[in-house]
C-alpha cells in the first residue's frame, strides 16, 4: 500500500540573504527619523481633507454618532466647541480633536465650551474635554445639577453625567463659567456669537432650555438650536420679532432631524442655505424623520447628514466665500503610524527573501 504524500519545505537560508535583510531593516529604521515626511507622501496619519490657506474660518460638524458636536475655528485661532456627543463616542471625538483641530497647534486651548442642554448625547464627553484641554470659558444651560441648590426655582437635572460636568466646569482653573440667558452675547473684532432664549425660568422638558445660538464671522451665520422643541422655536421667534437674525448660511437641524423640531415658522422666518443633520446610523429614534426632510426639500435647502457624509466641514475666506466644503469620515489610514508600515514591510520582506528557491520534495 503506498504511503501518503508528505511535503518537506526547505528554506534556502544563507549569510548573503541575512546581510541583505539586515541592511534593509537598517534603512527602514533610518526612515523613522523622517516619519512625518513619509506619512505625508503616502497620505497616512493625516486629516481626511486637504486644508486651504484662504479658508481661515471653519465650522466642523463632527460625526459622533447619535449626538451633537460642532467645532468652530475662528480666524484668530480661537476655538469654540458646542456639545460633545455621547460618552461612547469619546474615541471619535478624541481622534478628530487631535488629528484635525489641534494637529498643527502648539497649544491645546479651547476658548469657549458650550453645552446646549443636559442630555447625555450632548454632554457625554464634556468632562474629558475639561480634563484634556485648557478651557477658558464654559457656557452651561440654565439647568441645575443634582448637587446644586434648587432655591432659584430653575429646572433640575438629576443625571450623574450632568452633575459631573458641572463639577468639572467649576473646578477648571482660570475658567469663566456662565449660565446661558437670553441676550448673552460675545463680540470680538473678528467674530461674534449670541444666545436667544431660554425665554422662561423653568420648563418641564430639559430639551426646552436649549437656546438659539448664532455664531458669525465674515458675515456668515451658523445657527444651532440643540434639541429645542417646535413650541420653544416659535416662542423665541415671536419674542424676538424684528430683532431675530433671519438669514443663516448653515443651520444644524434641531434634535437630530426629529419631527418635534424644525418648525414651519422657523423655516419660513429664517432663510437657510445649508442644513446639517447630526445623527447616528440606524438609530432607534428614526432620526432624521421623513417629515423634517420633506420640509427642507420643499424649500430647496441643501441638506447634509453625518450618517451619509461623516464629518462635515465648512470653510470661509475673509470675503465670506466658501473656500472649502468637505465631507467624509477620517480615513482608516489616519490611525496608521510610519513605524507600523516599517514593521509590516520588514516582516513581509524577510518572509519573501528567505522563501526564495524553496525546494519541495515529495515522497510517495
Amino acid at each position: 500500500m503506498p504511503k501518503p504524500r508528505q511535503n518537506k519545505i526547505k528554506v534556502n537560508f544563507t549569510k548573503t540573504k541575512l546581510i541583505i535583510f539586515l541592511v534593509v531593516v537598517a534603512i527602514s529604521l533610518v526612515t523613522l527619523f523622517f516619519s512625518k515626511t513619509f506619512e505625508g507622501l503616502f497620505g497616512i496619519n493625516t486629516p481626511f481633507y486637504t486644508d486651504v490657506s484662504s479658508s481661515s474660518y471653519k465650522v466642523h460638524f463632527v460625526d459622533v454618532g447619535q449626538g451633537d458636536c460642532t467645532v468652530f475655528e475662528f480666524s484668530n485661532g480661537d476655538v469654540m466647541v458646542v456639545d460633545s456627543g455621547k460618552a461612547k463616542s469619546k474615541n471619535q471625538l478624541k481622534e478628530y480633536l487631535d488629528k484635525v483641530i489641534f494637529a498643527n497647534r502648539t497649544d491645546k486651548n479651547i476658548t469657549y465650551l458650550v453645552a446646549t442642554h443636559s442630555d447625555e448625547d450632548h454632554i457625554g464627553n464634556m468632562c474629558y474635554i475639561l480634563e484634556t484641554y485648557d478651557v477658558k470659558n464654559v457656557y452651561r444651560p440654565k439647568i441645575l445639577s443634582k448637587s446644586e441648590t434648587t432655591a432659584t426655582g430653575n429646572g433640575v437635572c438629576t443625571t450623574n453625567v450632568y452633575d459631573e460636568f458641572i463639577k468639572a466646569a467649576n473646578a477648571e482653573p482660570d475658567c469663566n463659567v456662565e449660565i446661558v440667558v437670553d441676550g448673552l452675547n460675545v463680540i470680538t473684532s473678528e467674530y461674534s456669537f449670541c444666545f436667544y432664549g431660554p425665554m422662561q425660568n423653568a420648563y418641564e422638558d430639559v430639551n426646552d432650555y436649549c437656546p438659539f445660538l448664532f455664531v458669525e464671522e465674515y458675515g456668515k451665520y451658523t445657527l444651532i438650536t440643540g434639541d429645542a422643541s417646535q413650541s420653544v422655536e416659535e416662542e423665541i421667534i415671536l419674542a424676538k420679532d424684528e430683532s431675530l437674525i433671519n438669514k443663516v448660511d448653515v443651520y444644524q437641524c434641531g434634535h437630530h432631524g426629529s419631527k418635534t423640531s424644525t418648525s414651519d415658522l422657523l423655516l419660513d422666518t429664517i432663510e437657510i442655505k445649508f442644513c446639517v443633520i447630526s445623527a447616528g446610523k440606524d438609530n432607534s429614534y428614526g432620526h432624521p424623520h421623513a417629515e423634517t426632510l420633506a420640509k427642507l426639500n420643499e424649500r430647496n435647502i441643501k441638506t447634509l447628514n453625518t450618517i451619509e457624509n461623516g464629518n462635515i466641514v465648512f470653510g470661509y475666506n475673509e470675503n465670506g466665500e466658501i473656500a472649502l466644503e468637505a465631507q467624509g469620515s477620517i480615513s482608516a489610514l489616519d490611525s496608521v503610524k510610519w513605524w507600523m508600515v516599517v514593521v509590516v514591510f520588514d516582516v513581509t520582506f524577510g518572509i519573501i527573501l528567505f522563501s526564495i528557491k524553496i525546494k519541495i520534495k515529495k515522497r510517495l
